[in-house]
């Protein structure tokens, strides 16, 4: 696999993104032009929630089961549709709400199949949740720049911001139509052997990639995650897999007939699953009525057997996830309840915050430069995100577990002090810091859901990680209602008082998860 085949992914993860955030440094603008009131205007921002949770549930799944490709290119065209439709909404604010609404849908379609691909399409999986990251925050910050800027000085500013990101869309396209489809395939039960096939390899695969470019050539292999490949017991000479046999991530050979060899256990371990296969596991299935004359052939049928004999939970599941592709067993786990799912939230909620919610506030001290103030706040927050990540990798699971929680709530009392005085350098200051709080709590909950997922349902673990953190996307909405009443300063130190006992709720289960046994290093 070439290490720059992810690149088309990222682009088209980079380009929806775009398309979702670009709005966000032209809510004041539509606020002036239609009329609309700072609730009215935080409910269309807060109006692509309502599409993205969707998106991400359905988008997750149905790409586990039919592929990442499949899914990435309609999401790209419903993503151009959005855009139209915002394009339509200088005229009036129902056309926002639907752009907004369809934006959303297409966001969460591409973040959860686009997160999978993009760690599927990388040689080294442990780069997946940077360059995740890294893709998603590139369309979020370059959007909101190029829409702001044009929207600032261009004569037609509520239909000039949106053409780059029609243009940068069609680009993506044809790109991630010649780029490597993978999908999570469940392997056939094996059959019966023959003594012509007795000693060939079988494959103990939960999952398989394929790599179904339309570039490759028809003898291009498929590329087996997670897999253990054992070549059946044998007197004689070892086989050698055929150039069609799926590349295994480690192919081991059996010891002769009789002696004490666990292929199916080693399976079993080498896929997450540690508890020990039963005895019976290894019995061979006496119903089959194949006896085969030869002592090497009836080995090779026991192996096979035994193999077919594993329960599905053994293996991860792939005929329940096969058959009920909407169920996520994962999302039970100790682990997502007490650490993951309180944490996703704030991913976003400390994003929205700096780039929705905080410029309104200092709008009064700009005046004719308030759009290109949002665009450049929006671009910092982006740009924290990216620049944190080399740091945030270097440290170790509690630490930065402790580095998440812990620059979002000093950004948020800077945000208050920003709000106190109305000061548009602490906003940019208060941006930065929720920028890099936005970067590493990302990086955190992707590492997360793909130690936890099964290779069969990241997508569909993904898609519910990603559902819970873009609740934070509404975080904007209450602040903005309740400023009427309660002085901004005082709500935002009430968001960081939430976000001081986030941080004391999760850094307390955090220890005892770990004590569990896995590395807790990045």
């Amino acid at each position: 696999m070439s290490k720059n085949q992810w690149w088309a992914a990222g682009l088209a993860v980079a380009a929806v993104g775009w398309g979702a955030q670009q709005f966000a440094p032209l809510l004041i603008m539509y606020q002036t032009r239609l009329d609309l009131s700072a609730t009215t205007i935080q409910a269309t921002f807060g109006m692509y929630v309502l599409g993205l949770i969707p998106g991400l549930l359905l988008g997750g799944p149905v790409s586990d089961r039919y592929g990442r490709r499949r899914i990435m290119i309609p999401t790209l065209l419903t993503s151009l549709v959005a855009t139209t439709l915002l394009i339509l909404g200088g005229t009036a604010a129902p056309w926002l709400f639907a752009g907004r609404l369809v934006a959303g849908v297409a966001s969460g379609a591409a973040f959860s199949s686009g997160a999978a691909w993009i760690k599927e399409l990388s040689p080294n999986p442990t780069d997946g949740p940077r360059r995740i990251t890294i893709a998603m925050t590139i369309g979020f910050g370059l959007g909101p720049l190029a829409a702001g800027t044009l929207a600032q000085w261009s004569p037609w500013p509520t239909t000039l911001p949106y053409l780059p990101h029609l243009a940068i869309t069609l680009i993506a396209l044809p790109l991630a139509l010649a780029a490597p489809h993978t999908s999570i395939t469940t392997p056939a039960t094996p059959s019966t052997p023959t003594p012509s096939d007795a000693s060939a390899p079988t494959p103990c695969s939960a999952s398989t990639i394929t790599n179904s470019s339309p570039a490759a050539s028809a003898t291009t292999a498929p590329v087996t995650t997670a897999t253990t490949t054992p070549t059946a017991p044998s007197t004689a000479a070892t086989a050698t897999p055929t150039p069609s046999a799926a590349v295994s991530a480690t192919t081991p050979t059996a010891p002769a007939t009789g002696a004490n060899h666990d292929p199916v256990g080693g399976a079993a371990r080498a896929l997450g699953h540690p508890r020990p296969v039963s005895e019976a596991d290894h019995r061979p299935n006496r119903t089959a009525g194949h006896r085969p004359a030869a002592e090497a052939v009836r080995g090779g049928q026991r192996l096979r057997e035994s193999q077919a004999r594993v329960p599905v939970t053994h293996l991860g599941g792939d005929q329940e996830t096969a058959s009920r592709p909407w169920r996520v067993p994962e999302v039970r786990s100790r682990r997502f309840l007490t650490v993951v799912a309180p944490l996703a939230p704030w991913v976003f909620g400390s994003a929205s915050i700096a780039l929705a919610y905080l410029p309104g506030l200092v709008k009064d001290q700009l005046p004719g430069h308030v759009l290109i103030f949002s665009a450049a706040v929006t671009v910092l927050t982006a740009g924290a995100g990216i620049a944190v990540q080399p740091l945030a990798r270097r440290l170790t699971h509690p630490r930065l577990l402790t580095t998440v929680m812990g620059t979002i709530t000093t950004g948020l009392l800077i945000g208050a002090a920003a709000a106190a005085t109305l000061n548009p350098l602490l906003v940019v200051l208060a941006a930065l810091v929720l920028g890099a709080g936005y970067g590493t709590c990302q990086l955190y909950g992707l590492i997360e859901v793909q130690r936890l997922a099964h290779p069969t349902r990241l997508a569909a673990l993904t898609a519910v990680y990603q559902a819970l953190s873009y609740l934070g996307f509404v975080a904007p909405y209450p602040l903005a209602a309740l400023t009427r009443s309660i002085p901004a300063p005082w709500l935002l130190l009430a968001t960081a008082a939430l976000a001081t006992l986030t941080w004391t709720w999760t850094t307390h289960h955090t220890p005892a998860l770990h004590s569990e046994g896995g590395p807790t290093g990045l």
